[in-house]
């Protein structure tokens, strides 16, 4: 019995040597096979047939997968010959996205793999596969400058819409006054015309209320075709936002601005500017002179002040600063007009919501917040203040291009002219003189 189970195990330890020798001769031999298909890949190279090393390539990886990553990245390089080879760079990189998916998806934390796909679809102006990868890798962990830098460039790409304007007028709120075909429409943020086309449309505000001059009257008219005022006893040239709260609108005569009523009852002055009613009064200027106007018709002037910048909507507060000229330069007042120390500007844009300020000292622009604290000193040779997140600046050549919150260009100085921001991603801005444009972003949210 002793003998027997010495022979058994014997028998047992010579089986485990041979299929070891076996297993090892079988890796051997899978090693061969897929060191040739390198090597022929390799030979095709040298002699420019591209695709047929690629082909091999595609069998080594079969025969030997513990050697894929090293093979996928000799792939890629050989697909890089191939484009720079070939009239045709699309059919080739659609197989060589395939590829380099494969290898994303066996190496997801190998950054070579996940950037080769976003900048191949990019290359063949497929932004929103060049998005959707770079915004998956990332999503997925994967953590590389070059993605990065990937990324924020997909992130800030904007599409220019081709359709021209002649003028334009907007608060921002979703809704563009353009001036086109000899007529004014209202559009909204996707282009898309929501009123007919008259020979003058003024500011729209938040109800989509608006004065419309059609050739013997005005109309005030919403979003819903109500008619919610008329007059003809004005020829009216311009007009600011109406205010549902007061019923009163600035509009601009062959006299100057005069505020009127729905039914074109008129108080009392003509002015040099008007801006629109906020609460029961309106910042106006009559000759040099700026002050308040009441809903009754009452004006107060406002000693020593020389300029107000009204907002879009032709409001002088902007979220509890007043922006105003005085001796020779501009201050920050809060609400109840007391100077906000510390802070003056030669020139200065109008506050967007609750966005930076722009400003120029020394002929220079930079950014102020609203209670006067300069996040970033004058550097641009033009600027417009920050909106929805994003700012208009302009370089030494005139041409226009924008910042984000971190000052940091996102999109390039290209423009002759830029515009603000909508909260939805969409601007006014001039490729060519003389006419407007929209842009809007492709992805950002």
């Amino acid at each position: 019995m002793k003998i027997s189970g010495f022979i058994l195990s014997v028998v047992f330890v010579l089986v485990l040597v041979v299929s070891w020798h076996s297993f090892i001769g079988n890796v051997s031999n899978v090693g061969a096979i897929a060191s040739t298909y390198i090597a022929r890949a390799e030979e095709n190279v040298s002699n420019r047939l591209y695709q047929q090393a690629i082909g091999y390539y595609h069998q080594a990886i079969v025969d030997s997968p513990r050697q894929a990553r090293e093979i996928y990245i000799e792939m890629k390089a050989v697909y890089e010959m191939l484009l720079a080879d070939t009239y045709d760079a699309s059919s080739v990189i659609r197989p060589f996205i395939t590829d380099m998916r494969a290898a994303a998806r066996a190496f997801p934390h190998e950054p070579i793999f996940s950037i080769a796909i976003v900048e191949l679809n990019m290359q063949d102006l497929r932004w929103q596969n060049a998005y959707n990868a770079a915004r998956d890798a990332r999503r997925s962990g994967l953590r590389d400058d070059r993605m990065d830098e990937l990324y924020f460039e997909l992130l800030h790409m904007v599409r220019l819409e081709s359709r021209r304007f002649l003028d334009y007028n907007t608060t921002l709120n979703g809704y563009f006054t353009v001036f086109r075909a000899n007529n004014w429409r209202i559009i909204d943020c996707q282009g898309r015309e929501v009123s007919e086309a008259h020979p003058y449309i003024g500011l729209v505000n938040d109800d989509r209320l608006a004065l419309f001059a059609t050739k013997s009257e005005n109309i005030l008219v919403d979003r819903t075709g109500t008619l919610r005022g008329r007059f003809d006893n004005h020829h009216v040239l311009e007009a600011g936002l109406h205010s549902s709260e007061t019923g009163l609108i600035p509009i601009r005569t062959e006299c100057g601005w005069i505020y009127v009523d729905n039914l074109g009852t008129a108080l009392s002055g003509v002015f040099e500017e008007a801006g629109s009613f906020q609460g029961n009064r309106a910042a106006a200027r009559r000759g040099n002179t700026w002050g308040f106007i009441d809903v009754a018709g009452h004006f107060e002037e406002l000693a020593g002040i020389t300029n107000i910048k009204l907002d879009l909507h032709g409001h002088y507060n902007h979220g509890g600063v007043i922006i105003a000229g005085s001796g020779g330069r501009y201050h920050l007042y809060n609400g109840d007009f007391n100077r906000i120390e510390g802070f003056y500007a030669d020139g200065i844009d109008i506050a967007i919501r609750d966005g930076f300020i722009a400003f120029q000292r020394g002929g220079r622009w930079g950014f102020v917040d609203i209670n006067g604290n300069i996040v970033q000193e004058p550097a641009f040779y033009n600027a417009r203040s920050f909106s929805s997140g994003f700012a208009a600046v302009a370089n030494s050549e005139g041409l226009w291009g924008f910042v984000n919150s971190d000052f940091r260009l996102v999109i390039d100085y290209q423009y002759l002219y830029a515009h603000y921001f909508t909260s939805t991603g969409v601007c006014i801005v001039s490729t060519e003189e003389g006419t407007y444009q929209l842009i809007r972003f492709m992805f950002y949210r």
